[in-house]
């Protein structure tokens, strides 16, 4: 489902304020500069950014022959959590471009599984300037 930013909720425009400021302040993975923030019960639980480190458990989630899973944001959001923790959970993750826009940062089929593993429910992740969309896992 889209929904334009100028629609979300209070509550959920700062989870996407939060992400974005994870994004911002995260280094310059070549270019890509994701923050996800996982959130459970209205609380925020934990806040990542992505990094090129190499991850077992993700990789584990990886089409076979596409290479070695790295931290993408959503997975260091839910690392070494408990699975109470992530349970019915939402995750919201964003991606800035070099100048700061928002751009379009749909989980990667690896990072759509390990929520799904993990129990994650719905993903809000951003189109573009002006729209998120929200799935259900």
């Amino acid at each position: 489902m889209l929904i334009p930013i100028n629609s979300l909720s209070r509550r959920q425009r700062a989870h996407v304020d939060l992400a974005m400021k994870i994004a911002f302040d995260a280094s310059n993975t070549q270019g890509f500069r994701h923050g996800a923030v996982l959130v459970s019960g209205g609380r925020v639980i934990r806040a990542a950014a992505n990094t090129e480190k190499p991850t077992r458990f993700g990789t584990r989630f990886r089409t076979r022959g596409t290479g070695i899973g790295t931290h993408h944001a959503e997975v260091s959001c839910i690392l070494g959590l408990d699975r109470s923790l992530t349970e019915g959970s939402t995750v919201y993750v964003i991606r800035l471009g070099r100048g700061g826009d928002l751009r379009l940062s749909q989980p990667c089929q690896m990072c759509q599984a390990v929520l799904q593993f993990v129990g994650v429910r719905s993903v809000f992740f951003s189109v573009d300037e002006t729209m998120f969309k929200k799935a259900r896992l």
